[in-house]
């Protein structure tokens, strides 16, 4: 076997390594970040008042579909390396011509699962991202809703003959003859002498 066939075989080795090697973590970070979702959604975030669930949702779909394309991508990166060595075996390597198409070939198929790669990178990237805003989205939320709580207490007090009551946007105003309710703007008075 000649030195240049000895060096294309090594440097085989290490691609179909490193490619093993990116489908492992790919899959340990996607399952790690799912899991890791799970939990902290339920120890942070309160589910039930959470706003924009349908981010946290976007985020669980793009790290299953990061998943399921890893999945898929190992299945079809086994049947090529298959056909591949089939065709190899076959192959009269003095036919140069035959052999520039079995390279180009090659080629094309190891651009597809680059791009496979990419992609499956890409919403990995999409999912985590939408975890996190959905989590920061939902703590900013619930700080303010806390703030808001603590800061907007029941006022009670009297003014000349009137005692007020107010609460948020909603005040009650009781003189000697009204009662007067303000909503959201809207005033509505009614004699409580009749």
């Amino acid at each position: 076997m000649a030195e240049d066939d000895k060096n294309i075989i090594e440097l085989g080795k290490i691609i179909d390594k490193s490619e093993d090697d990116f489908e492992n973590k790919l899959t340990y970070i996607t399952a790690g970040a799912l899991g890791l979702s799970f939990a902290f959604i339920e120890k942070i975030v309160n589910i039930e008042s959470s706003i924009y669930k349908w981010i946290l949702i976007s985020g669980w779909s793009f790290l299953s579909i990061t998943l399921l394309i890893n999945l898929v991508s190992h299945l079809l990166s086994k049947r090529v390396a298959y056909n591949l060595m089939n065709d190899l075996e076959i192959l009269d390597k003095d036919d140069l011509d035959k052999v520039n198409d079995f390279n180009n070939k090659v080629l094309f198929k190891n651009s597809i699962t680059e791009k496979i790669n990419y992609f499956t990178v890409g919403f990995l990237i999409m999912g985590i991202l939408s975890i996190v805003l959905f989590s920061a989205i939902n703590i900013l939320k619930d700080e303010k809703d806390t703030k808001r709580s603590n800061s907007h207490q029941i006022e009670v007090f009297r003014n000349n003959d009137n005692i007020n009551v107010k609460y948020y946007d909603f005040s009650l105003q009781i003189n000697d003859t009204n009662l007067i309710i303000k909503k959201n703007g809207q005033n509505t008075k009614k004699n409580i002498l009749k």
